[in-house]
């Protein structure tokens, strides 16, 4: 049976009346009216099994998927043996989100065939850098391509010292723009994506060829760790792309495959192949304020043109946190939020901006805007643990919401993973 049919005839209300209203304005085709049915009756009546996911089903003839996801996921804290609020939510994340799996390699030994390899980077002024990137993949691919973007150095030089195929691009304040140049170059049946700061060693050559070889995904994401000056940070890169697919990179800053990824289908897998990247180990005084300058102006350019982008707007708002114009940094992302598409995928600097915005609405006592911005943060991140872990202490510590509590921390328990997190953008000293 349709989902869309699939609404229940037997809610144990006391107004059967009004109930028999909704249900027969929803077989008419009405979804807005039958909406409205439930929705007074929700207001009235004590929530029993069914009624939040009436309301649903209603909002997902009304195209508003985000709202049919909300009252899905409600229905399923109170209910969570509704099969067809999980078939819901499994639905409509599966169409935001895309699939996503995760797969361990872990054969020390390299395989004697394995599909041909593209290394791609774009670099300025890596001459420092790029001959242990390219000393370390060498082995591995069949050709490199380096899409160089305005070095003064002997960047250039060492590239093709070791082969590469070197073209130029002139910078235009877009990393996702750079990123597709290389991408198009690449000939080979697999892009491997790195910077001239990262680099593989032995061990995690032969898990990468396996995870070539292995055919299960289209998009492979591997974690890379970061060498601080006092310990680790670790985050899940995209590194492996199936060619010839069409896949693309979005958003001028934090460029990301995933949009890309969710509209053709294809499916990614994350993996436990680690990248190294010494990028953060030795930095000068002043570069990390000047990169975050940086990048703030990267989003402002990209914000003239494209005003509505709620995604780079997020990302501005979050570096800007980082400064002292802590109000132009709300006042980003609560618009960014807002303006939120119903088919927007739950990436990170989505649930960063959630995460900022609920520790300044208890800062400021701003209990309407936090319950709003507790809702719409279940509705994008039900799946991510971390997430769910810090909304259950919202309810509990700042809004004294036990019983609510309760059921988002039962709900988190069942679905633990470790994976997808965002303690790898976060910023530690401000959260």
């Amino acid at each position: 049976m349709s989902l869309k049919n699939h609404l229940s005839t037997d809610l144990d209300l006391s107004d059967k009346d009004t109930q028999k209203k909704a249900r027969d304005a929803y077989d008419k085709g009405d979804y807005v009216g039958a909406y409205n049915l439930y929705l007074s009756i929700y207001q009235n009546e004590n929530n029993p099994r069914g009624l939040q996911l009436s309301i649903a089903l209603c909002l997902l003839r009304m195209n508003k998927r985000r709202q049919a996801r909300l009252f899905a996921f409600k229905e399923l804290l109170d209910y969570p043996d509704n099969e067809t609020a999980t078939r819901l939510i499994t639905e409509q994340s599966s169409i935001v989100v895309g699939k996503t799996i995760f797969r361990r390699f872990d054969n020390p030994v390299r395989p004697e065939k394995y599909p041909d390899i593209s290394l791609v980077l774009i670099v300025k002024n890596e001459e420092k850098d790029l001959p242990r990137c390219l000393e370390s993949f060498k082995d591995i691919v069949k050709e490199i391509v380096v899409v160089d973007t305005g070095s003064t150095d002997r960047t250039v030089e060492i590239a093709k010292s070791y082969g590469a195929r070197v073209e130029f691009f002139e910078w235009t304040n877009d990393f996702a723009e750079a990123r597709n140049v290389s991408l198009s170059y690449a000939s080979c049946e697999w892009i491997l994506r790195t910077d001239a700061d990262e680099y593989i060693e032995e061990p995690e050559k032969a898990k990468l060829l396996h995870c070539v070889n292995s055919g299960v995904a289209d998009i492979y994401l591997c974690p890379t760790v970061s060498k601080l000056k006092a310990g680790e940070q670790t985050v899940e890169n995209v590194r492996l792309i199936r060619n010839h697919l069409g896949v693309v990179y979005h958003y001028p800053i934090h460029e990301t495959v995933a949009l890309s990824a969710a509209k053709l289908g294809l499916l990614q897998c994350l993996t436990n192949i680690e990248f190294l990247h010494s990028g953060y180990e030795f930095l000068e005084e002043g570069s990390s304020e000047r990169k975050t300058e940086r990048n703030i102006s990267v989003c402002s350019q990209y914000l003239e043109k494209y005003p509505e982008d709620f995604y780079v707007r997020l990302v501005r708002g979050l570096l800007l946190l980082n400064t002292q114009r802590k109000a132009d940094a709300i006042s980003d992302l609560e618009r960014g939020v807002k303006d939120i598409p119903d088919d927007a995928s739950p990436v990170k600097y989505m649930g960063l901006a959630y995460i900022a915005l609920c520790q300044q609405y208890v800062f400021e006592k701003r209990d309407i805007d936090l319950i709003n911005i507790l809702l719409d943060a279940q509705v994008d991140f039900n799946v991510y643990s971390c997430m769910m872990q810090f909304i259950g202490q919202v309810y509990c510590f700042n809004r004294g919401d036990w019983k609510r509590a309760n059921k988002i921390f039962d709900w988190t328990l069942k679905r633990y993973t470790t994976k997808l997190t965002f303690s790898d953008v976060l910023f530690a000293d401000k959260f």
